[in-house]
């Protein structure tokens, strides 16, 4: 259709992909940011910046990790074409799928949340039956994901794409047992914090201690 639509695809694809970069690396430094806040990860990860206020040092923990990770791809293979072909196919595979699995979870879990502890918010379509369909399509399309990652990632005997579904499931398994870990340790009252929203004093920048006095200002 010409070289200028295809220069245009060309341009659309180098941006969009890295605004899906830059969201999934803020979005990394939030969670670890978040979690170190309710005491699950270490406290330093809860650190602001003292002027710009942002998560500064969970923003170098994602950076060393994502360092990590491209440095293992360079070692497996060192080839600019086959670098950036893995990286580009495998990655988002892993990627998708765990981003698939968490929206099917929490779909069933707008349904019994509005069924069992916001009733006064219930909604046919919208609490039940809608995020029913959603919950399935999901599933739908992480079973399409995993039956073709060997198509979709142009290597069939890789372990890595082999063991993609794996690395979530184990993902999964071992935050589920941590979280009845915490919940069995109610004392601590970290089970409890899983999840809250705080807005806390835009002047207090270091995250509140595992049991310690609540924020300045409510959620």
């Amino acid at each position: 259709m010409g070289s200028a639509l295809t220069l245009a695809l060309e341009i659309l694809i180098i941006t969009s992909s890295f605004a899906c970069a830059l969201a999934f690396y803020n979005t990394s430094a939030r969670y670890l940011y978040s979690l170190s806040r309710e005491g699950i990860l270490p406290r330093a990860l809860g650190r602001t910046h003292p002027t710009r206020h942002s998560p500064y040092f969970a923003s170098m923990v994602v950076t060393g990790i994502v360092a990590a990770y491209l440095i293992g791809f360079t070692l497996y293979d060192s080839s600019t074409e086959a670098f950036f072909l893995k990286l580009g196919t495998w990655t988002p595979l892993l990627g998708v799928l765990g981003i698939l699995a968490v929206q099917a979870i929490a779909s069933f879990a707008i349904v019994r949340y509005f069924m069992t502890s916001a009733r006064d918010g219930f909604h046919p379509w919208r609490t039940f039956i809608a995020p029913i369909i959603g919950g399935f399509a999901q599933i739908g399309a992480c079973y399409l994901l995993i039956a073709n990652r060997g198509a979709l990632s142009g290597a069939d005997d890789v372990f890595f794409v082999k063991a993609i579904p794996w690395l979530i499931l184990g993902t999964f398994v071992l935050g589920m047992a941590y979280a009845v870990y915490l919940k069995a340790r109610r004392s601590t009252g970290i089970y409890d914090r899983i999840g809250a929203f705080e807005h806390d004093d835009p002047q207090v920048h270091e995250p509140r201690i595992a049991g310690g006095p609540a924020p300045a200002v409510g959620t």
